[in-house]
């Protein structure tokens, strides 16, 4: 029963994780408030949210579980790349509040922000793997 429902999660991760770098892919392209220098990034992390996932899902379907764990630590550092906004947002926030008075503003500072917190949550989560695993 466990490794059913084990297996069941795996799947419902899969499938939410998978829409997830799609849709965020889309809202990069369609954003209004991003800046067309920051929409490519943005929707390169969408992709790299799927590929790592895919590739984590291939590598535990052939049993390499130390494969699987290296791309979930990937995958799950993109996801991670939300809580580096909001991190990094708080700090900006904690100084200077002025950018919620204009709107141009706003957007540079959202354009910093999000393109700042998802660049370390992947670059975390690959350098990461790139350790020896008996550390």
């Amino acid at each position: 029963m466990r490794h059913t429902l084990h297996r069941l999660s795996g799947y419902a991760y899969v499938f939410s994780g998978f829409s997830e770098g799609l849709t965020a892919s889309l809202m990069a392209i369609y954003s209004h408030s991003l800046a067309r220098a920051v929409r490519l990034p943005m929707v390169m992390f969408g992709i790299w949210d799927c590929i790592s996932l895919l590739v984590a899902f291939d590598r535990i379907a052939k049993g390499d579980v130390d494969a699987h764990r290296d791309w979930m630590i990937r995958n799950f550092s993109v996801g991670a790349g939300s809580v580096f906004v909001r991190g990094f947002a708080a700090v900006w926030s904690a100084f200077d509040l002025s950018f919620m008075e204009d709107p141009d503003l706003y957007r540079k500072m959202n354009n910093i922000v999000l393109l700042a917190g998802f660049s370390f949550g992947p670059l975390f989560g690959v350098s990461k793997t790139l350790q020896p695993h008996n550390i």
